[in-house]
């Protein structure tokens, strides 16, 4: 593939640019030890490194092109493009790269859902490929416990070359589809982090449903207050959803309230709008939880109707998960009745108050990975 198709527009500003739009691309990526012959290397600044240190390694492995931020460059790239090589600059680096990865990896699943939020993405986005498995589409799902489909013996993270990241990186996601699809998937869901976001790692994807679950205190460390860290996860609602997408917000939580509100401002005409929560205006209310010796027995309105629903998870908080995950599966297409009433089948995804049965005593064993403060609080109130 060509440079100039991989990164077209204004980035392309080069005094060579007839000549190197013309220059074959082979393969792309922001890790100098995985540079080859032909590859468009993103020097990306980083918080512990800074890719510009690692061009000249990338050239040497036959790098044909670099593309770095606008920041002046340092003696080393000058060289690099003293000896015909060129370096490409933009602001957003990171979305470039993003972009260009999903124009050189084409192919993606038919039906994208991508969840965000502090808590709850892992169990929401399992609850919605266990929704679509159970309505017989073809679907897998990708974020903290890796990727998970239809064939485990032929869709494993690691032979798929992921990280072990809640979202992966653009180039390692893009990449990722090929075999995603060829396995026959036609519906992904995947969770959406704040790094990920902010990094524009899912730049370029078609995401068709957004899912917001929940925003407190977490990742501060990366983001620089609460307001950076809310603004990261309206990314997927403001910028990469796709128009005439659904989102879907628990309103229960106040930065989901004014998510919804937010979206209802920007271009309600563009979006399909749905909410979940206890609160009365949810479309999607739940009005009663109660714990069962067997999981939960859920209440849920919607449109003047009343629907009862046992569900087999542990911990109340589950039940908004579950109901979003519903709501989600629905507006990509799943009749409604079919949506609600896969509930009763789904199973907590592994780790997240996930049910141990068979205690000698008769004991309820649970395991829960909590980590934030609310998690940990839910989990210890379930």
């Amino acid at each position: 593939m060509h440079l100039s198709d991989l990164i077209p527009g204004p980035t392309m500003a080069h005094p060579r640019v007839a000549e190197i739009a013309a220059l074959d691309i082979a393969g792309l990526g922001s890790d100098s030890r995985e540079a080859g012959k032909g590859f468009l290397f993103a020097a990306l600044a980083g918080s512990h490194a800074d890719g510009r240190d690692f061009a000249a390694a990338a050239v040497a492995a036959g790098a044909a092109a670099i593309l770095t931020d606008d920041r002046p460059l340092e003696t080393a790239l000058k060289s690099i493009a003293a000896s015909g090589v060129p370096v490409l600059t933009c602001a957003s680096p990171r979305h470039e790269l993003a972009m260009a990865a999903a124009r050189f990896w084409r192919r993606q699943p038919g039906m994208i859902a991508a969840v965000t939020g502090t808590n709850g993405k892992t169990s929401t986005v399992e609850f919605i490929r266990q929704i679509w498995r159970r309505a017989t589409w073809d679907a897998a799902s990708i974020g903290t416990l890796g990727l998970q489909g239809p064939n485990p013996r032929t869709m494993q993270g690691q032979m798929l070359g992921l990280p072990s990241l809640t979202t992966p990186d653009a180039v390692s996601l893009h990449s990722a589809l090929q075999p995603v699809c060829n396995a026959g998937v036609t519906h992904l869901a995947l969770e959406a982090s704040s790094h990920g976001l902010a990094q524009h790692r899912l730049d370029g994807l078609k995401i068709h449903v957004a899912g917001f679950t929940n925003l407190s205190r977490d990742h501060l460390d990366h983001h620089a207050d609460m307001e950076s860290y809310f603004a990261a996860k309206a990314r997927l609602f403001t910028e990469l959803l796709m128009p005439g997408g659904a989102a879907v917000i628990n309103i229960d939580d106040p930065y989901g309230a004014r998510l919804d509100e937010m979206m209802r401002n920007l271009a309600p005409q563009e979006r399909v709008i749905l909410t979940v929560g206890s609160d009365r205006k949810a479309d999607f209310r739940i009005s009663n939880v109660t714990a069962m010796d067997f999981g939960l027995d859920v209440t849920v309105e919607h449109e003047g109707k009343t629907l009862c629903i046992p569900m087999a998870l542990a911990g109340t908080f589950q039940a908004v998960n579950a109901v979003t995950a519903a709501v989600i599966a629905h507006a990509s297409g799943l009749p409604l009745h079919d949506s609600l009433w896969a509930l009763p089948y789904v199973t907590g995804a592994e780790g997240r108050m996930q049910l141990v049965p068979g205690h000698p005593t008769g004991a309820r064993v649970v395991v829960d990975y909590a980590h934030t403060p609310e998690a940990l609080e839910s989990a210890l109130k379930a």
